[in-house]
């Protein structure tokens, strides 16, 4: 829905169960080489969600460009 109405924006849910069907494991192996000029939407635990911003800060990715919300 958001896809069709806003062609630049990419949903890509990833999960750590097994028994999801997308997207697994760490969200870093999925980011791809192209992060620039990019706006990242991090939700989830408080490590999982430090250890990708710091993932995306050291690729060069301005911090304005990092949005999150952490949960315990």
């Amino acid at each position: 829905a958001l896809e069709k109405k806003y062609p630049h924006f990419h949903y890509f849910p990833t999960l750590s169960q097994e028994e999801w069907e997308g997207y697994s494991g760490r969200v870093q192996k999925h980011l791809g080489e192209d992060l620039q000029n990019k706006d990242f939407y991090i939700c989830g635990l408080k490590e999982m969600v430090l250890e990708t911003q710091q993932y995306l800060l050291d690729r060069g990715v301005a911090p304005e460009r990092i949005h999150f919300e952490r949960y315990s």
